[in-house]
């Protein structure tokens, strides 16, 4: 019998044939868990004993007369659909007994005679068990073995509705209106043959049928033998005796009566294959009977075995509780799968009807000709069925076989999988199933069978099968071991041991325990294979207990770009005797670049899982056409993944739909090869779940803009014509893409389809334009663009179509598809009403094509709550009404809305208790799926923000069309979702936030008729605005949102006057952001020192990236500054910190605490900033006590916090007296974070809550060095200045930035100057670093920008975060510092910052005020008039790239021009036609005058006194470079050797650092600037020594190692170094000292220093000793500071190998404590990298298989290389060992750490020249670092020779 979802519907639906046959078997119904309908009739052996099997069953005479209204005929009303009915059943006892037990079902028994040799016996008793409807009779005497027997029945029984089985009728309605019916049986289900004669109805007993129907002779009588004239009775009747049948069960019996029409054909061997229908309908059955005798010939021709009949029919009735019944000889089916009328029937109904008859002609064999023994092995029935319903079509369709084989693969095994997940029960069961488990599970476990047995001896086996039980009965046992028989006959088929096949071994796990595997493919990078291994698919505690849950998988592999590899078994429970081992998981040897595929042939019946990185190179591989799978495999791909991800929603755990939509993306952009249907097919179920989420959601068009992504490349290569008229897959692909491109408006789809609508005016249903598989397609672009005139059009066309069609109204069917497409409400009314009482009788039919359509659900709820009886009397049409409801609407909001329906209906439909709990159980189950399916929703809407959303833009360049808005206000409230162990949340919302604002300000508009508002990376559930003061609603008609640019449009229902105050109340959700770096809203976690637990941490970062509107829509633009009220709901255990301290925190119960902070200050969106974590707290006061400071850090870590808490008092303090402004605050928090936008260091300077990375705040005494130390002061100083400079007082919009970011860069030196723990040498250096790094920035024509650039500049790619702005911008204030002197740069600021207090000035506002002061304190400028500094800074701040100034040696003194130093004709066109007003101190001896002069013109002439040395910009504070002539250099460089000291360091370092800018850039020539370097010989100064060794010394180093010049330059460093003193690891007294000290060490050790090798040497061994017994940490035993400990390790194990032991025994250390004692690992690092530097190369090799691995940390290689004088080491291991290079995860990592030493073309020609095959993109990743050693090499070439011939000549003038 062939069943299913689908066809049980189908046989409701009848001759409508409204299901959709491309997705057969799937319907939904409420009430099953899974929402799939798991077909299962009623089972004739639920709950009952068995019969007793003592007794032979012969024969049965078997008299049938049916009485109801027919031709010729007179029947009493009483009568009528009842029958009269004599049976004589005749057996043999087996064993003795009293009794005999049959079945009898309803039947009014009238007589009964029990008789022996036609000799009636007198009965005991003969009593009826009306609980198992069986009659138990027992003659007097007792019955003997071996004795026949009979017993003659005379009874009446009832003719029933279809849907019960036994006799029944089946009405159908012809063209003219009038009706008939079809009587016919149906036994195998429901009330059985018992209800229609007494019978052992057991499959086990079986017997011959002599079956005689007494019926109206106008009509014609079939059964299972062929029908002959039958005897006229004289009263209209006809007695029609049919021959004996073969022995068969008693289930398979059948017979019909009906005004039938009939046409035949014949098979190879003779047998008539007929087709029969009502008369009305006989045009439509050719194809079904010529394609039903291709099955018979296909299955003869398989089984070799011809069916021992005359005849097989196949009936057609209009209505059938199946899709078939496979009655022997005589197949009753559902209309739908007999009837064919090409004129409107498309491929799908084709190939459909030729499915079910292929099933039910297979059991013709398997079922009839052998029978299983009892229910419980129904699979030897329906799983074969399902088997060969797809083999025979593959091989009698030849073809369409691909198709034929996918469509099973894709449906049959994909249904098999759903049912068999979480309503998994064994195939064998003990009574049996009907139900997706035994049908499709048990076709797709026979398909994997032949594909193992291979499909030869798979045939030969079932033939011996077939042979053996031929006529009789088996069981599965029987089954395996005939199939055994044959397996073992032949010795290639050989199971997991290598042995014979045993197939009851192999098969009876699969069918005797539920449920299936999935086999997880993983690669092992550290073996380089693949780990193959299986578990249950859905987790063991959620499936039936007593089970091993371990399966024996064959399975096929294959290489993505490969071959076929050799099978593999999975089966880790199986014990194999030659090796007494069991099966273990496998483990295949292979390279990553090229994954395997597993089981690629689908033949498998598992599931595949890969582990990340090989599923990202399979699709990768299908993108780019290295793999071409079959859309077998393909399918199985996407159905895979989306499995995968339904389970995950099932078990309630985390859910990622990432690889499902990556997998559906690729498979519909680039899948190129043959039968696309089943691939788009499995894709569009995903499409179809995705849309079904999203349709009634603000983010529909996120939605959309993915389903365009992937639909519009597929669309645009796809032809609406057909190429082959003859595929079905072409037709079947063709209807459902293109039904889905007009759905989803893809590229001119739609216009298209309207087109063909039109050319055809009036005929549209008849039209050639209108092919018939593009039906659904056309009427659904003509409902959607025609408006209520085509749908009128439609409407009636369904209606003509109803009732002038015989057949199964396809063609009503794709008009409906086709209005249900429409948005025009009349449209829809109009449809709906005629569902519920035009259509037909069953409206559900056409109301559920709503469910596609947002708009038609409003229409339908306001319909269905207007006329809700219609819906409540029409049989289904509730249940679709509100299948169509809950389709799209889950939200609490809609659910709320169902609500209110509810109660309306349920005081309307008093009179219908039914329908009243079919609604109550519609609301129960949406208000339970409601919130789940939110969350599903949300995960999709996180992976489709990630895939066509920006994360975030720096800045964001759309404006807000909006202005003049005041009185600005939030009130956000924000539930963060983080795990935690005092709150329990859904696990599906981690790592979410659910939250609502309120946001209020005045109106500036005239008729406000919109709102547009930021908001990103949010779901929207509800908006509302109001007028304050006001009781009416405004309503919200339309949400438009654009994804890229985050901004939402909130459309109103009515305009809003001037000046009135709005409210708008969003409630939304989004996302936080689970690893790192990212800015938004993150999360970071910590490990306590406490309890060393991971804890969760959620924080914020606006100013750049996704901004404050990913967490808050809002006015997300600075200078719409608003007042933020925060209330932040969050676990128990956690603090919640903001902007302002807190008003109050509540216990929420529950383990949630509310805490609501103080209203903030007017500030801007970005510098909201809250975050919830376990905090510990050091605290000071500021400002005279005014403010309080606080360090907040994970718990533990606080005592690390006291230094940077100095830090902060000592900057506010600063701060508030020298600006003279103090903060509005009352407090201000710095927060240190385990990792700040992904990093240990960084920070963020919101209004009152610093975020920053833990490095930048935490000081730690045993680990932090002083460089460390210093760059702490530097951020926390930096973030703090911006409380003035961006928080108080912000910039207008971000072109402004750098008045916010370089006086935040500005300010810190000037702090540390006042800070004890500073010297002088660091504040210089802070100073002159930024000198230098914003020249270097401006050097280069790609990174030259101007500190405010213009607003048609700034892009993504702009880089707006930049050295121009902070370092370049704060270089510039200096500068003007310079000329300005502080004091009144100070008063200047200080009057800016009190006018512009909660403000938004621009640049040129700051300059106004800097004029003021200048004026003021009369700054001289240029002219006699005070300094103009808007004319001063404006070219420095917009042009740009600076000036190079050129000093030239005049007659009369020098001349001074300016240039850019880039040259002006790459540079953008600028105003100021790139001329500076630039202040210089120029120093000139003897003279010694230092003043102040301005170079305003192009060029300007000083005179000086002869013989005069200048030096230009002598304090270095001028952003500018300084060339000299010849003349000019000679002299200064002449008073430089013979008074080195007579210049400030800081002038004697840029001097350096120019000539060396200027020498690269070819300006000068490299002798000049290596001369300057000299300078370094003979002076001690901290700061020339510092920025040459931090700058080009190392720099030099790296570009000339591996050449020539490397020993030359070695050579002169040594000359450098001569002098200097430092010669141990001693500590400096400042952070200076200790900065440089430990640089000038190493390049000692570097040149061969022998005290500093002797004092690391010694420092080492002390520290090896003295550390041997270390439990705290290295740190606690070691007396050398943090400064000097990686000398100490890497140069004392170079001194000292046999330490190496020790050395890795430490790094072990730091590798096996506690996560929570790594955050400070600067020994970790350093020992880490003396192993690198070692030279041990077994050590090393071990090392990098780990860092290969990912098990080191990567910058291991790095160290390798560093440290690596020859450059080969790592080269060797890949020469050794390619294959674990090039299949690491670390690929690129191994082969840029390798490269990154080499500055040779000979070491770029050895991997260049490097046999080894790669993918693409290893190639390029490959090519580019090519490039970049062949750059360097080229750079060598260029520049080496000048190089070169100076330092030989120095070096030999300086040998002694």
């Amino acid at each position: 019998m062939r069943i299913g979802g689908w066809l049980l519907v189908a046989a409701a639906i009848g001759i409508l044939g409204l299901c959709d046959a491309v997705f057969p078997r799937r319907h939904k119904k409420l009430g099953d868990d899974d929402r799939l309908l798991v077909a299962k009739p009623h089972n004739l052996a639920e709950s009952k004993p068995r019969l007793p099997h003592n007794l032979n069953v012969t024969q049965y005479d078997i008299s049938i007369k049916p009485y109801f209204k027919a031709d010729g005929v007179t029947v009493d009303d009483g009568k009528v659909n009842t029958f009269d009915g004599e049976t004589t059943v005749t057996f043999t006892m087996t064993s003795p007994a009293d009794e005999i037990i049959l079945d009898a079902f309803e039947l009014n028994i009238i007589s009964l005679r029990f008789l022996r040799n036609g000799q009636k016996m007198v009965l005991k008793y003969a009593n009826f068990d009306s609980k198992y409807h069986r009659y138990t009779i027992a003659p007097i005497q007792f019955l003997s073995a071996g004795e026949t027997y009979s017993i003659h029945f005379k009874y009446t029984g009832i003719i029933r509705d279809y849907g019960q089985g036994g006799l029944f009728y089946s009405t159908y309605t012809n063209p003219d209106g009038t009706t008939g019916n079809i009587y016919a049986t149906h036994f195998e289900t429901g009330v059985g043959a018992r209800s229609v004669f007494p019978c052992f109805d057991d499959p086990h007993f079986k017997a011959q049928f002599n079956i005689t129907v007494i019926a109206p002779k106008s009509l014609t009588v079939l059964s299972n033998t062929k029908e002959n004239n039958g005897t006229d009775l004289g009263d209209g009747y006809r007695s029609v005796n049919f021959p004996l049948t073969n022995r068969q069960s008693s289930y398979l019996v059948a017979f019909a009566i009906g005004d039938l029409v009939s046409v035949s054909d014949k098979t190879k061997d003779g047998i008539e294959i007929r087709a029969w229908t009502w008369r009305q309908s006989g045009a439509f059955i050719d194809t079904a009977v010529h394609t039903a005798k291709t099955c018979v010939e296909v299955m003869t021709d398989f089984t070799g075995i011809s069916l021992p009949l005359e005849k097989l029919d196949h009936l057609a009735v209009p209505y059938f509780a199946a899709g078939g019944m496979e009655n022997w000889g005589f197949i009753i089916y559902a209309a739908a799968y007999v009837l064919y009328d090409p004129a409107q029937d498309d491929a799908s109904r084709y190939y459909s009807g030729i499915d079910v008859r292929c099933h039910e002609i297979a059991h013709q064999w398997f079922g009839d000709y052998v029978t299983a023994d009892w229910w419980s092995d129904i699979m030897l029935h329906e799983s074969f069925a399902s088997y060969f319903e797809d083999y025979t079509m593959v091989n009698g369709w030849t073809n369409q076989s691909e198709y034929v084989d996918t469509e099973f693969v894709r449906s049959t095994t994909g249904y098999g999988f759903t049912v068999d997940t979480f309503k998994s029960h064994p195939v064998i069961t003990t009574d049996g199933s009907f139900d997706g488990v035994v049908y499709d599970k048990g076709g797709a476990l026979l398909r994997m069978l032949s594909a193992t047995l291979t499909p030869q001896v798979f045939r030969s086996g079932l033939r011996n099968y077939l042979t053996k039980y031929a006529f009789g009965n088996a069981d599965h046992n029987k089954l395996w071991d005939a199939m055994t028989e044959i397996a073992q006959q032949h010795g290639e088929v050989t199971n997991w041991c290598g042995g014979k096949m045993n197939v009851s071994e192999l098969m009876n796990p699969w069918i005797t325990q539920p449920h299936y595997p999935i086999i997880t493919v993983a690669y092992d990078n550290l073996h380089q294979s693949y780990q193959i291994n299986q578990q249950p698919f859905v987790p063991n505690a959620s499936l039936p207990t007593g089970y091993q849950y371990q399966w024996p998988v064959p399975l096929e592999l294959r290489q993505v770009n490969g071959d076929l590899l050799p099978r593999y078994w999975s089966a880790p429970l199986y014990y194999c005797p030659a090796t007494k081992k069991k099966g273990n998981a496998v483990g295949i040897p292979w390279t990553s670049d090229n994954p395997i595929i597993v089981n690629p042939d689908t033949a498998a019946f598992a599931r595949v899982q890969y582990d990340d990185s090989t599923f990202e190179k399979i699709v990768n591989a299908i993108e780019t056409g290295v793999y071409v799978p079959s859309a077998k495999a393909l399918v199985r791909l996407i159905q895979d993944e989306l499995a995968i991800v339904h389970r995950d929603q099932a078990l309630h755990v985390p859910v990622s739909y990432r690889r499902t939509l990556k997998i559906v993306s690729a498979a519909l952009k680039s899948y190129k090869g043959p039968n696309p249907a089943n691939v788009f097919l499995a894709a569009d179920a995903v499409i179809n779940e995705l849309r079904s989420l999203s349709l009634d959601r603000s983010e529909v068009e996120l939605t959309n803009e993915y389903f365009s992504s992937i639909l519009t490349p597929l669309y645009q290569q796809t032809s609406w014509d057909l190429e082959d008229p003859d595929s079905w897959d072409e037709q079947i692909f063709k209807s459902a893409l293109f039904l889905r491109a007009v759905k989803n408006d893809i590229a001119d789809a739609r216009g298209l389809a309207t087109a063909r609508f039109n050319k055809c005016g009036a005929n549209f249903t008849t039209c050639d334009s209108v092919p018939i598989y593009l039906q659904k397609a056309v009427y659904c672009a003509a409902a959607l663009t025609g408006g209520n005139t085509v749908g009128r059009e439609l409407v009636t066309a369904i209606k003509t179509s109803l009732t002038t069609s015989t057949s199964i109204h396809s063609q009503a069917a794709a008009l409906a598809t086709g209005v249900a497409c429409s948005f025009d409400e009349s449209t829809l009314n109009n449809f709906i009403l005629n569902s519920v009482t035009q259509f037909s009788n069953f409206p559900s039919s056409y109301i559920g094509y709503l469910s596609d359509n947002s708009a038609a659900t409003q229409v339908l709820y306001s319909f269905l709550a207007k006329r809700p009886t219609s819906f409540a009397t029409k049989s289904g049409a509730l249940n679709a009404a509100f299948d169509v409801l809950i389709a799209n609407w889950y939200t609490q909001d809609r659910i709320a809305q169902l609500k209110t329906l509810q109660s309306g209906l349920t005081s309307s439909l008093q009179l219908y208790p039914n329908a009243v709990n079919t609604v109550n159980e519609y609301i129960a189950y949406i208000s339970a799926e409601g919130p789940k399916k939110e969350n599903y929703y949300a995960e999709i809407i996180r992976q489709l923000y990630d895939a066509y959303a920006p994360k975030g833009e720096v800045p964001w360049t759309a404006r807000l069309a909006v202005s003049g808005i005041t009185d600005l206000t939030y009130n956000l409230t924000v539930q963060p979702y983080i795990p935690s162990t005092s709150y329990a949340f859904d696990p599906l919302k981690n790592f979410t936030y659910d939250a609502n604002i309120t946001i209020e300000f005045s109106n500036p508009t005239q008729g406000l008729t919109s709102i547009e508002l930021n908001s990103h990376r949010q779901i929207l559930k509800s908006a509302t605005v109001n007028i304050v003061g006001f009781i009416d609603t405004i309503t919200v008609i339309k949400i438009e949102r654009n994804f890229t640019t985050a901004i939402m449009n909130l459309h109103l229902n009515a305009a809003i006057p001037k000046g009135n105050r709005i409210s708008v109340q969003l409630v939304y959700s989004g996302f936080i952001f689970d690893h790192t770096p990212n800015e938004g809203i993150i999360t970071n976690y910590d490990y306590s020192t406490v309890d060393n637990l991971k804890h969760w941490i959620f924080a914020t970062d606006f100013e750049g990236g996704p901004s404050t509107r990913s967490l808050a829509p809002s006015f997300d633009e600075p200078n719409f500054k608003g007042r933020w009220t925060v209330n932040v709901i969050h676990p128990t255990e956690y603090t919640a910190l903001s902007n302002t301290l807190e008003s109050s925190i509540s216990i929420l119960g529950g383990g949630l605490t509310r805490t609501v902070f103080k209203q903030t200050n007017l500030m801007s969106s970005y510098l909201l900033a809250l975050t919830v974590g376990q905090y510990s707290t050091v605290q000071a006061t500021a400002n005279n006590g005014n403010i309080l400071i606080r360090i907040q850090s994970w718990k533990g870590t606080e005592q690390y916090a006291q230094t940077a808490l100095n830090f902060a008092v000592n900057t506010i303090n600063y701060l508030s007296s020298t600006l003279n402004v103090s903060q509005p605050l009352e407090k201000i928090d710095i927060l240190a974070l385990p990792q700040y936008s992904g990093y240990a260091s960084g920070a963020m300077e919101n209004w009152g809550l610093v975020i920053a990375g833990y490095r930048d705040v935490l000081i730690h005494p045993q680990y932090t060095s002083a460089e460390t130390i210093r760059n702490a002061q530097n951020t926390i100083s930096h973030e703090l200045t911006h409380q003035w400079f961006g928080d108080l007082v912000t910039m207008d919009w971000w072109t402004d930035l750098f008045l916010n970011e370089a006086f935040a860069t500005y300010w810190p030196p000037l702090v540390l100057r006042s800070d004890p723990a500073g010297d002088a040498d660091s504040v210089s250096y802070m100073q002159l670093r930024d000198l230098v790094h914003g020249l270097e920035l401006d050097d280069t024509s790609s990174w030259a920008h101007p500190v405010v650039p213009k607003v048609s500049d700034v892009s993504q790619s702009w880089g707006l975060f930049s050295g121009s702005v902070y370092d370049k911008g704060s270089s510039i204030l200096r500068t003007m510092a310079n000329v300005l002197g502080e004091e009144a740069l100070n008063a200047g600021l200080s009057a800016y910052l009190t006018a512009f207090s909660f403000g938004n000035p621009t640049d040129f506002a700051l300059l106004r005020f800097l004029d003021a002061a200048a004026k003021e304190y009369n700054i001289p400028g240029w002219t006699s008039s005070p300094v103009s500094v808007t004319d001063f800074l404006e070219p420095y701040l917009r042009q740009w790239s600076a000036p190079l100034i050129t000093v030239t040696t005049t007659s009369t003194g020098i001349r001074l021009s300016q240039q850019p130093l880039v040259d002006s004709t790459k540079l953008p066109s600028s105003e100021f036609g790139y001329l500076w007003k630039i202040p210089l101190r120029i120093f000139s001896a003897p003279t010694n005058n230092n003043q102040i002069q301005w170079l305003t013109t192009q060029s300007s002439t000083i005179t000086l006194p002869d013989h005069s040395v200048v030096l230009v910009d002598s304090d270095a504070k001028t952003h500018a470079r300084v060339n000299y002539d010849t003349a000019s250099w000679h002299a200064l460089s002449t008073i430089l050797d013979s008074q080195p000291n007579v210049f400030t360091p800081e002038a004697v370092a840029k001097l350096i650092i120019d000539q060396y800018a200027l020498a690269q850039n070819h300006i000068v020539p490299w002798e000049r600037f290596l001369n300057a370097t000299t300078l370094l010989a003979n002076d001690s100064n901290f700061m020339p020594w510092y920025l040459s060794i931090v700058d080009w010394i190392p720099t030099l180093a790296e570009r000339l190692r591996f050449s020539d010049i490397e020993a030359d330059y070695k050579i002169y460093l040594s000359y450098l170094l001569k002098k200097n003193t430092v010669t141990t690891l001693a500590a400096g007294s400042t952070w200076a000292a200790n900065s440089l000290n430990p640089r000038i060490l190493e390049f000692k050790l570097a040149l061969g220093d022998a005290k500093v090798w002797q004092a690391v040497s010694d420092a080492f061994v002390n520290f090896t000793t003295s550390c041997q017994y270390q439990v705290l940490g290295t740190g606690y035993c070691n007396p050398i500071t943090p400064d000097y400990r990686r000398l100490q390790f890497i140069y004392g194990l170079k001194n000292n190998p046999t330490k190496l032991p020790a050395v890795q025994a430490f790094y072990n250390y730091w590798t096996s404590v506690p996560q929570a004692d790594t955050y400070f690992s600067s020994d970790a690092s350093a020992l880490l990298e003396a192993l690198a530097a070692s030279g041990d190369v077994t050590t090393i090799r071990k090392l990098i298989v780990q860092a290969l691995s990912g098990t080191t940390p990567i910058q291991f290689l790095t160290s390798v290389a560093e440290h690596d004088d020859t450059g080969l080491i790592l080269f060797n291991y890949l020469k050794d060992y390619p294959n674990v290079v090039k299949t690491s995860q670390n690929f690129y990592n191994f082969l840029s750490a390798m490269t990154s030493t080499w500055t040779t073309d000979a070491q770029a020609d050895q991997l260049a020249n490097f046999d080894w095959k790669l993918s693409s993109g290893q190639q390029s990743a490959v090519n580019g670092l090519l490039t970049d050693v062949r750059s360097r090499a080229a750079w060598v070439d260029t520049h080496g020779p000048a190089i070169s011939a100076w330092l030989k000549t120095f070096n030999a003038a300086h040998a002694n």
